[in-house]
Order: structure tokens, then sequence, then C-alpha cells
């Protein structure tokens, strides 16, 4: 009986909480969508499926290529947020970008959509770079464009800071993931945080490092990552060539919909 109680003791107190963080954070964190793997995406303008390999050579990635009607300057390869996959990308972000004359690239992480394997940290950004460098083989780095979105802007900072692409897109970045879980749990102590958390995405760390122009696009009403974690970031790139722009009357839904956003992409799709 005294063990009964004091399980139940600690199940009401910080350390019991502290444990459940640890065993769901995938599921707080990233809101995995699966898709079956017989799933039909409803894109009605052409695409081809792929399934690529990731950076283990094993595990199977699910991944979509638009290729422009127009003449082709380049390639867009965009990064998704958490708590979405490849069938929940709105059709006229593609749209879009293939009427400016780049191809659309984008795939599933791990665990995601129809891609297979079990997600962690250096699987991202080790599959991130994999699917880089194998559209630098195909279209040359200075073709390729990183657009990454949410959580995808830390995967997308961190490719570019280690390659040279030809322009870095964000589109709703946060400061690092480990300052966005203290900013979600802002009672816990930050060693506490540090020491739970499998996923700390430095995007701080590593924009620093980035040389290419980098555009950020944030909006000014979302309450799901707080623009002043895109300021904070803003002010870390040391890149020469670096704009911000605030959305007006924006929360984080994607930014294709918003009437700046063709705009935005003039300025980005030369």
């Amino acid at each position: 009986m005294k063990k009964i109680l004091l399980a139940l003791a600690l199940c009401s107190g910080p350390i019991c909480y502290i444990g459940y963080l640890h065993q769901n954070q995938e599921k707080f964190i990233f809101e995995i969508r699966k898709l079956h793997k017989d799933h039909k995406f409803a894109f009605t303008i052409p695409f081809e499926e792929l399934t690529i390999q990731a950076s283990d050579f094993e595990t199977p990635l699910s991944a979509i290529h638009f290729k422009t009607p127009h003449t082709r300057k380049g390639v867009v390869l965009f990064l998704h947020g958490s708590g979405t996959n490849i069938d929940e990308i709105p059709q006229s972000l593609p749209e879009k970008i293939l009427e400016k004359g780049y191809d659309f690239f984008t795939y599933d992480y791990r665990g995601f959509g129809k891609s297979g394997g079990k997600i962690t940290e250096q699987d991202l950004l080790n599959d991130s770079l994999a699917v880089y460098r194998s559209l630098v083989e195909q279209y040359g780095e200075k073709n390729v464009i990183l657009y990454g979105r949410s959580l995808g802007t830390s995967l997308a900072t961190f490719i570019a800071s280690q390659n040279t692409p030809r322009h870095l897109l964000l589109e709703a970045p946060f400061y690092s993931m480990l300052d966005m879980a203290m900013l979600d749990q802002p009672y816990l102590p930050q060693t506490a945080v540090e020491s739970i958390l499998a996923f700390h995405l430095r995007t701080d760390l590593w924009i620093p490092s980035v040389k290419t122009p980098i555009t950020f696009a944030h909006g000014d009403k979302d309450d799901w990552v707080p623009v002043n974690e895109a300021n904070r970031l803003f002010e870390k790139a040391q890149t020469q060539n670096k704009e911000f722009n605030l959305f007006k009357d924006w929360g984080h839904d994607h930014f294709c919909d918003h009437p700046d956003y063709d705009v935005l992409l003039d300025k980005v799709l030369i």
C-alpha cells in the first residue's frame, strides 16, 4: 500500500509530469500525421510521386516532384512544418512556384505521411542534407532554393549553414526548439527541459554561418510561433543580404494564400 501511495504522490508532482513529457514529446512537438501506403495524392496538376532513400540508405521516404511547364530556372526544395504531410500542402503553393519557372520538390520526414522509420533529430538533419545534395546533383547548387516552413525552417537553415544554395526562404521560423519548449513549459527549469528534450533544433546556432541571401516571412498574429522568435533569429543572421517580411493580419497558416505572397515570391524566385 505504501508503494502505491508513493507512486500516486509522484504522479501528482513534477517528476511524473517530466516523465510524461519525455515519453510523449514526439506527439507534442511533431503531431505526426501518417498516410496509408496506398493513399492517392489529390493534386490536380501533374506531379511525379517518388520513394527515395533516407540517409541510412534503408528507410523509404515519400516525395513528390512538380515540374514547371515554363523555361526552368531551378528548383525549390520545400521542407514542411509539423502536424502535416505532403497531402496537406495547399496546391496553390506549388502552382505559384511553378508559374515562376521553378520546379517544386518536397518529401515527408520519417514517420510522416507514407514515409517509414522513426524520427530523431539527427535523422531529420541527415535526411534533409541527403535530399538537398541529390537536387544539387540534378540542378546545380546555384539553382536550388531552400524553402522552410515552421519546423522546416530549422532544417533549411541547417542545410544552408553547410552549403551555398541560391536563396533561403524562412516562413514562420522559430529561434530554436529548445527556446519554444521553454516558452511552452516556463515553470520547468531550463536544465530539466534540456535533459528531457530530444529535439533541440538550434536554428540560432546555425544561422550565423549562412552566407546565402535569407528572406524571412512571419504573420503578425501568429499564436503558434510568436513573431519575436523570428525577430530574434533575424538578428542572429550575419549574411549581408537579409530581409524581414511581416504579413499583416496573418497567423500560422500557409502564406501562399495571403495577398502579399506573390510580391514575396517575385523577390525570391528571380
